[in-house]
């Protein structure tokens, strides 16, 4: 018994191949090599990928629907975008205000966001690959202030050192008016 339990210690120890395991007589509750496991087959059949729609033959048929579903939004309030803007992520609908780092161009400037991650209604939604074509969707958005948050202060200190500094910082910042999102259709 004492020379059996060494003998499964040493040899779970080194890396052996999988034939090896079953020369060595164990408890059938007690896997030898935890690791095996790794090289057995599953047990259960065939799968279906979980994101395959049944109802949907061909991709023409899906762009069809999402086509039928973009022309169907009407109201612009219903519409979102999730867009990135200087390194931050924000989900805008139509006449949203947004705080963001100071970007140039001038107060009053129309300019239209490049970046769109995703975009959406109630009954769908279109997600980039990391982005989204500009030829499917545009968001417009006008600068409405150019400004600076309050003041951080920034204190520093070191004790019985004589040792103190302060400093404030303010950060500039730009306020946009999203305009609207305009979704066109997908080819």
């Amino acid at each position: 018994m004492q020379a059996s339990r060494f003998l499964l210690r040493s040899i779970s120890r080194c890396r052996l191949q999988p034939s090896i395991a079953h020369q060595v007589s164990t408890p059938a509750a007690v896997p030898l090599f935890p690791w095996s496991a790794r090289y057995s087959a599953p047990s259960c059949g065939p799968h279906r990928l979980p994101w395959t729609n049944r109802h949907l033959s061909s991709n023409a048929e899906l762009l069809d629907q999402v086509n039928t579903d973009l022309e169907a939004v009407q109201d612009q309030n219903k519409r979102f975008c999730v867009v990135h803007i200087s390194g931050r992520q924000f989900k805008v609908t139509s006449n949203d205000l947004i705080v963001v780092n100071q970007i140039p161009a001038d107060v009053g400037a129309e300019i239209f966001l490049e970046k769109i991650l995703l975009a959406g209604s109630d009954n769908f939604t279109l997600v980039g690959t990391p982005l989204l074509s500009e030829d499917v969707v545009r968001v417009r958005a006008t600068v409405v202030e150019h400004n600076k948050t309050a003041k951080v202060i920034v204190f520093k200190k070191k004790r019985r050192k004589n040792y103190k500094r302060t400093k404030g910082h303010r950060q500039p910042i730009s306020v946009l008016r999203i305009n609207s999102i305009l979704l066109n259709t997908v080819q």
